[in-house]
């Protein structure tokens, strides 16, 4: 038995069907935050061995984010600046 559509009822949201494409879109952003989140793991480790508590987790995961949409927003206003010094 497919457990999706009854658990889309229990939550009661609208199941629906992804293409392959979207499907795979999904995938790799899934992909992407896994890899980022352990290599940030890696450099940025819990200091209490065996004993990381999900607020530890969520912290880290809000400073990965901050620090990503802080690259991103970088990107967009340098880019941008060039785009209006192009036109002037």
């Amino acid at each position: 038995m497919v457990w999706y559509p009854p658990a889309c009822r229990f939550l009661n949201v609208e199941h629906h069907y992804h293409s392959s494409y979207q499907k795979s879109i999904i995938k790799r952003t899934i992909q992407y935050m896994k890899d980022r989140t352990e290599c940030f793991d890696d450099y940025f480790p819990s200091k209490k061995d065996n004993d990381c508590k999900q607020k530890h987790v969520m912290n880290w995961l809000g400073l990965f984010v901050d620090m990503h949409a802080r690259t991103v927003m970088e990107k967009i206003v340098k880019w941008t600046s060039q785009r209006i010094a192009e036109t002037l």
